[in-house]
């Protein structure tokens, strides 16, 4: 692979990275120091939460099949000599952990995965280049085989953009996605921050919102309710970001009482949309005893009430589309239904106007 190196190494010398973006997602995780990612407390913990999110399909896979060596897990060098950090394919050594754990033990493994414990192909990007390393995992945890969650490749994104200097387009092309993705992930990364940085608002934040905030960064008519400023990647509007704050979250007051969250999905953010456009549908989404369900129920009665106007309008345009060719080609029927129609126009007109003069 371009600026990687092909060695052979003992599984011993493989250092899992407790810092891997799977795990930051969790609330309770805390970033461990690069320094200290060889002590044995590091390594254990990073190992249990990958085996707490499973490998016991993994593990089988390679006591059946073999360690497949044509896709390499690629690592850096550590700062002590003969040690390098897994940048990708943490499973995977977790995985050949727990087997020499089992072979250990007396358990059967295959002296064919036995070997690999001792000589283990490795590629080993000697680059020190943070970028790349970034690159290297989001290439298959973004849009590759074995995705990430959107909170953890959104993170990748936004440490690519702000840290590494990369612009939207380079970091599209880096990662297989299109610049839109990748700045619609960096809006969403930054709107959550804004959230978990609010004095207010900053305990009743969780990552797992994270798809929330990326629909109302997708949502034009969202965005300019809460007023997106692109310049400073937040929302300027404070007294409607307030209420959607109100919204998502389950708070408490200093009584202890619980205010569940009105929106709860993504999909119910898309729905948001519908209901701001409408000053009786915001009212009733404002009232702490009416339900979003309510809300979305007004807006929509709204909508179907003025659909007639943009139908009217279609069928206007229709008319007036008929070339003159085609209008000495009528059959009856075709006269039938036109005189049908301005029928109906004229009563809906005269209708109008008595009620207008009653």
């Amino acid at each position: 692979m371009a600026n990687g190196v092909e060695r052979i190494v003992n599984l011993d010398s493989l250092l899992l990275d407790p810092n891997n973006y799977r795990f930051q997602d969790d609330p309770s995780f805390q970033f461990a120091q690069p320094a200290r990612f060889h002590e044995p407390m590091v390594q254990r913990k990073a190992f249990e939460r990958i085996r707490g999110e499973g490998i016991n399909d993994l593990k089988a896979s390679i006591k059946h099949n073999g360690f497949l060596t044509f896709e390499r897990i690629i690592v850096r060098p550590y700062e002590r000599p003969g040690l390098f950090v897994v940048i990708e394919g943490n499973r995977r050594v977790a995985a050949l952990r727990s087997l020499k754990q089992d072979h250990e033990a007396g358990i059967e493994v295959p002296e064919s995965v036995v070997a690999v414990f001792n000589e283990l192909p490795v590629a080993c990007v000697e680059s020190d280049d943070g970028a790349l390393h970034l690159s290297l995992m989001g290439i298959r945890h973004v849009s590759g085989v074995r995705q990430w969650g959107s909170y953890q490749s959104s993170k990748l994104v936004s440490e690519l953009h702000d840290e590494h200097d990369l612009e939207f387009s380079e970091i599209g092309a880096r990662l297989g996605m299109s610049t839109r993705e990748v700045t619609r992930r960096y809006r969403a990364f930054k709107a959550l921050r804004q959230m978990e940085e609010d004095e207010e608002f900053a305990e009743y934040c969780e990552r797992r919102m994270y798809p929330m905030f990326h629909e109302a960064v997708s949502q034009p008519l969202i965005r300019q309710w809460l007023q997106w400023d692109e310049g400073s990647s937040e929302f300027k509007d404070e007294t409607n970001l307030r209420h959607f704050y109100e919204l998502i979250a389950s708070t408490q007051n200093d009584e202890g009482i619980e205010t569940r969250a009105k929106i709860t999905t993504a999909n119910e953010v898309r729905e948001l949309k519908t209901i701001i456009v409408s000053p009786e549908a915001r009212m009733v989404l404002s009232d702490p005893s009416r339900s979003f369900t309510e809300a979305l129920a007004v807006a929509r009665a709204e909508e179907l009430q003025h659909a007639w106007t943009t139908q009217v309008a279609e069928a206007n345009k229709a008319l007036l589309g008929i070339p003159a060719l085609e209008l000495r080609k009528l059959e009856p029927e075709h006269v039938s239904i036109l005189e049908t129609l301005s029928q109906t126009l004229q009563d809906v007109i005269d209708t109008y106007r008595r009620l207008k003069d009653s």
